[in-house]
């Protein structure tokens, strides 16, 4: 849930899984974590951050152990994300 200011009410949407075989867990919170607060940083909305966020962590449970994700790989998810 996101408050929205302008439209002064809540919002909600639901995101589906970037990964749904995961191979490792370790670490998929920090993803989800530094990948939103790097968007909401960058000026992205609630929405683009939270998406960043879950294609990050969908990409760090992709391998075994916490290994951070550089940026072409965060890119190279997103776009396969996006189809």
């Amino acid at each position: 849930h996101a408050y929205d200011r302008k439209k002064k009410m809540w919002e909600a949407d639901r995101l589906p899984t970037a990964n749904p075989t995961p191979i490792d867990v370790a670490g998929a919170g920090d993803s989800i974590l530094a990948c939103s607060a790097v968007m909401l940083a960058s000026g992205a909305n609630i929405w683009e951050a939270a998406l960043c966020g879950t294609v990050g962590a969908g990409g760090q449970i992709s391998r075994i152990g916490n290994i951070p994700l550089r940026q072409d790989e965060i890119i190279q998810l997103l776009q396969g994300y996006a189809g």
